[in-house]
């Protein structure tokens, strides 16, 4: 028997109607065996920033059936026997263990095979609104009907002819689509959220077969903060607000200019000196973060304060004011400013912070779009055979099926 072969293509039974309820083949009848997948993220650590890499272990476990290992009862089986596999695409470096390759039921011939991936992928960063910022750790598979042998003398593809379609895990017994098995905090991240998106990568109309088949298992993280607020805001803001006391020096000496020059000099060089220090313990990012905002606005308001000093020196040489007048109007400014730049960075803070909360606001919402429109359209639609209660749904239109092409999706 040629075991190197994969499957025959068969009618899929009532069990896996639910499995092919996905926009891209509405009203199709599919005659591919279904190979169903499950993905357990088992690690993610080293998010690197500077580097916008992350290293992750991931699991993929297979599930599909073969009709001629129905009744098999030996012990191994055969070396040659095919089974389905995903590429790991958006890594770095990669090594693949194939853990399990397993008769799980000889009875129906349902097969399982365990891939584990560990791997150190890309990436990338949107660090506008770093520290508050959300990273993504996104693991892509992809397949054009991917094989392997168990015995792994013989694998390939098959671009041209699809040789199976993947599906979410959905049945009770197959266990969640996405697992993780670690905490929620990981070095210096918690979790937000974490999702598994399988998406039909041509533009084929319905009942046309793909290419290629993502799989996107994604978690979200959110940046441990209180590192970077007690060493970059509050030394910032403390030494910008302790800057302001050179306006309350006293003025009707002589050389009480130069004097506070000189103290606002000092306070500058320290700033400076600081943010160089910080450039070591923050990431190297071509965007301007909050914390570049931050640093600018304190740079600006202590050269602010030698301005002012200046000035109120030249209201007394050029327009005799009174000493007392003078002090009253270097408290009073010491005050406004210091007001000011306060408002400026709880503002710059608080627009990094609430980008948060928006973007998971959106995440949620799309998820719910997407929820309502499987439970709707795209379950009363794909098999009307089984849908004994009837639809007046209509079919989407093709612009529907493309701007849709998103199958089950697993959050928390």
């Amino acid at each position: 028997m040629m075991w190197h072969e994969p499957p025959k293509h068969t009618e899929p039974d009532h069990g896996q109607a639910r499995m092919w309820s996905e926009p891209w083949q509405l009203g199709v009848r599919p005659s591919l065996p279904v190979v169903s997948v499950r993905v357990t993220v088992m690690r993610v650590s080293n998010v690197d920033t500077a580097q916008h890499t992350a290293s992750c272990k991931v699991g993929v476990t297979l599930l599909w059936t073969d009709e001629r290992l129905k009744g098999y009862d030996q012990f191994l089986l055969p070396g040659t026997l095919w089974g389905p596999e995903l590429y790991l695409m958006n890594t770095v470096e990669v090594k693949r263990e194939y853990e399990q390759f397993a008769l799980v039921d000889p009875l129906k011939g349902v097969l399982k095979r365990v891939i584990n991936y560990d791997a150190i992928i890309d990436c990338p960063m949107d660090l506008t609104t770093f520290p508050f910022d959300v990273t993504t750790v996104e693991v892509r598979f992809v397949t054009t009907s991917h094989w392997r042998t168990l015995d792994q003398s013989h694998h390939g593809s098959s671009p041209s002819t699809e040789l199976y379609r993947l599906s979410t895990a959905t049945r009770p017994h197959e266990g969640a689509a996405l697992q993780t098995t670690f905490d929620d905090r990981i070095n210096g991240f918690t979790i937000l959220r974490k999702r598994l998106r399988l998406e039909g990568d041509s533009d084929a109309s319905a009942g046309e077969p793909r290419e290629a088949t993502n799989l996107r298992a994604k978690v979200w993280l959110s940046r441990d903060t209180r590192f970077y607020v007690l060493k970059t805001f509050v030394p910032l803001y403390m030494l910008t607000a302790v800057a302001f006391l050179t306006l309350t020096t006293a003025i009707e000496e002589e050389g009480a200019l130069g004097l506070r020059l000189d103290l606002s000099f000092t306070m500058l060089l320290a700033t400076v000196a600081l943010q160089v220090v910080l450039a070591h313990a923050v990431p190297k990012a071509k965007v301007f973060t909050t914390i570049d905002r931050i640093a600018l606005v304190s740079v600006v308001f202590v050269c602010a304060i030698a301005v002012f000093s200046m000035v109120v020196q030249q209201m007394h040489d050029l327009h005799d004011y009174e000493w007392r007048d003078l002090h009253r109007v270097n408290v009073s400014g010491a005050i406004v400013m210091l007001v000011v730049y306060t408002g400026i960075c709880v503002g710059v803070v608080r627009a990094a912070t609430g980008y948060q909360s928006t973007f998971m606001s959106d995440l949620i919402k799309e998820e719910e779009e997407e929820e309502a429109y499987r439970d709707g359209i795209g379950w009363k639609t794909a098999r009307p055979d089984l849908n004994m209660q009837g639809s007046d749904a209509s079919a989407p239109t093709a612009a529907d099926r493309i701007s849709r092409r998103v199958a089950p999706t697993v959050a928390d």
